[in-house]
């Protein structure tokens, strides 16, 4: 699975370097995001690849790194820290010399629907045709691939499920949105199927797709059934033996990584655990599996032999909270306030070794301590690998008998580019998605 790291560029000294971490990028277009923007196409436009190639493009970096140098130094003295400070820039261009020179490759570009949506206010089409075309216009192929996020409406207001009606006013202008986009721009603007929409819509979404489509989950809903949901769209797709694959909007968790069989996704999640103090490490998690062998009996139907459970172990990401900044020291008592169970002061010995190790194959330590941009790129890295740890494999199709009942596995993996007439008549008439899409 790609991850696609969202989030407006900061555009400051870890700029290059984040570069450098990062293969897939989205952006929003919305508003003032814009300009940041286009501020980071310029210096991606300009050749900058490395932390030292950056300190020539802007020549006042590393005066700026300088003071902060010292205003890092005195906030370790002030918590009893005796780590030895790393300046800024021998920290950095120590991390950018051990990544190959580079800028993401691959590009997402958000109409910001949703920003403005969830703020009560809304963005225009004209505003979206703008947006996307300046930035392809200025970009002018520096990309491997752009991918741009349609203009979808998003039904009713929030806080309030939407009514039938708001539902099929949203449905039209989304479709209007796209046609207008794709007229403009090509076959690289992609639908989306919002969770609640149901089976029609998502045919409807199927057959404009073009091989990619963005599933957006209910944001307001737990994490759980956000990425069942993304697995049930996903099965949705295997019952109708169509080639789509799947973009998740804003789609980070553990399971949602691990079970939806998204192709790609996105998310803020490695830049908002750095701000709050976390680095987020990849490592092993132990878990009950059932097994079992399947055997055939008399009758022909398939039996569990054997079952039993052990214990597996797979991947996850956890945050640790690390940071020493923002809000865990109370200044008046000069005492810690730490009431995050996951804070390092609370790890056995060996897990914080554990943990500590992690961070200083990115970065000095102190610098993790004190800076939420050490943090985040920690993040951006460990989740970006933990992503591509899953790869996206077409999915078996369903094979159907004469009566109409399920074949038992192997499935075939024959897929087409749209459903067949007879698949979409047997997707509309299963109970097993009604209601749950």
């Amino acid at each position: 699975m790609h991850l696609y790291m969202s989030g407006t560029p900061k555009n400051d000294a870890f700029q290059a370097l984040e570069n450098q971490m990062c293969s897939h990028r989205l952006f929003s277009m919305h508003g003032d995001y814009a300009r940041e923007v286009m501020k980071w196409l310029s210096m991606a436009k300009a050749g900058v690849r490395t932390f030292d190639e950056q300190c020539e493009y802007e020549p006042a970096l590393l005066a700026r790194l300088d003071r902060k140098d010292q205003e890092q130094r005195a906030l370790l003295a002030q918590r009893g820290i005796g780590d030895e400070w790393v300046p800024y820039a021998e920290a950095l261009r120590a991390a950018s010399q051990g990544r190959a020179p580079s800028c993401p490759s691959h590009i997402m570009l958000d109409s910001g629907a949703f920003t403005a949506w969830n703020a009560g206010a809304s963005v225009t089409l004209d505003e979206v045709k703008s947006a996307y075309s300046r930035f392809l216009t200025e970009a002018d192929g520096l990309f491997e691939e752009t991918w741009l996020i349609n203009l979808d409406v998003i039904p009713g207001k929030k806080g309030h499920d939407p009514t039938p009606q708001e539902l099929q006013n949203a449905f039209a202008e989304s479709d209007h949105n796209l046609a207008a986009l794709r007229a403009e721009f090509g076959d690289c603007v992609l639908p989306v199927y919002h969770q609640g929409e149901g089976k029609q819509r998502l045919l409807e979404v199927v057959d404009q797709s073009k091989g990619y489509l963005c599933l957006s989950p209910n944001n307001k809903n737990p994490e759980g059934e956000r990425w069942r949901w993304a697995q049930l769209a996903r099965a949705a797709l295997r019952d109708l033996a169509c080639d789509v694959q799947t973009h998740g909007l804003a789609t980070t968790g553990n399971d949602m990584i691990r079970e939806a069989g998204l192709t790609s996704g996105d998310s803020a999640a490695w830049n908002e655990h750095g701000f709050y103090g976390a680095v987020d490490l990849v490592e092993d998690e132990n878990e009950p599996a059932n097994k079992f062998d399947l055997v055939k009996s008399v009758n022909g139907e398939l039996d569990r032999v054997g079952e039993h459970i052990v214990e597996k172990s797979r991947l996850r990401y956890r945050g640790y909270h690390v940071g020493i900044e923002l809000d865990d020291y109370d200044l008046k008592s000069q005492s810690k306030m730490i009431s995050n169970d996951r804070n390092i002061s609370f790890l056995p010995k060996r897990k914080r070794d554990w943990v500590r190790a992690k961070v200083e194959s990115y970065f000095p330590w102190p610098l993790a301590l004190t800076d939420q941009r050490a943090r985040s790129l920690i993040c951006m890295a460990e989740l970006k690998a933990f992503a591509e740890s899953y790869e996206w494999r077409p999915p078996g199709v369903r094979q159907y008998n004469e009566a109409g009942e399920v074949l038992p596995p192997p499935f075939s993996e024959v897929l087409r580019a749209y459903p067949t007439s007879e698949d979409r008549e047997r997707f509309l008439s299963d109970d097993l998605f009604e209601g749950r899409l």
